[in-house]
């Protein structure tokens, strides 16, 4: 090959890297700092002139903490859509909720503005809720539950289990004989 050919090659593959990373960098949506346990981003939705979505899920955490999203975007937005399909058991029952919370994690703080709020789920129990609805046994969401919520540029939005039943049994989901597993799917707008 000659050193015209090389150098053609050369500035050829120059530019169609340099076109990809720019169109990559125009298309990507612009995103605050987003703090999680477990989550895959599935659809970050941008475009400045029309509302913007982001959509994500994760796995949930074998802990009182389910899950805990930050706010995408670092400015007041609305969760309108939750998920939580736990598909293995906890060895004993608890309250589900999820919320709004400036805390990463919340155990002992229940969070204050919920989609979910206080949703027995017994022991040995699997459970598909969609905004608090249970799909398959058509739970109530709970008194104080919404359906959608609003975060502020601080808030995240969590899961947690709160109360206990044993009240002593608080490694539910940690203890050798628990099987506690799931996924959440979540979508901010604003």
């Amino acid at each position: 090959m000659t050193n015209m050919k090389k150098i053609f090659l050369i500035t050829v593959i120059s530019f169609v890297v340099s076109f990809l990373v720019t169109i990559v960098l125009l298309f990507t949506p612009i995103l605050g700092k987003v703090e999680l346990l477990g989550e895959r981003t599935v659809n970050p939705n941008w475009n400045p002139s029309a509302v913007q979505s982001y959509a994500t899920e994760g796995n949930l955490a074998a802990s009182t903490t389910f899950f805990s999203v930050a706010n995408p975007w670092g400015a007041t937005s609305t969760v309108d859509y939750l998920v939580v399909n736990i598909t293995g058991v906890a060895t004993s029952s608890f309250l589900l909720n999820c919320g709004t919370s400036t805390s990463l994690y919340g155990e002992t703080v229940a969070p204050s503005d919920t989609l979910i709020d206080d949703i027995r789920i017994p022991t040995s129990t699997t459970r598909y809720i969609v905004n608090g609805t249970n799909s398959l046994a058509g739970f109530d969401a709970g008194t104080n539950s919404k359906d959608r919520i609003v975060l502020q540029a601080n808030e995240r939005i969590m899961c947690n289990a709160t109360t206990y039943v044993p009240a002593t049994d608080d490694n539910a989901f940690t203890n050798a004989s628990s099987t506690f597993k799931g996924i959440y799917k979540l979508r901010f707008i604003k």
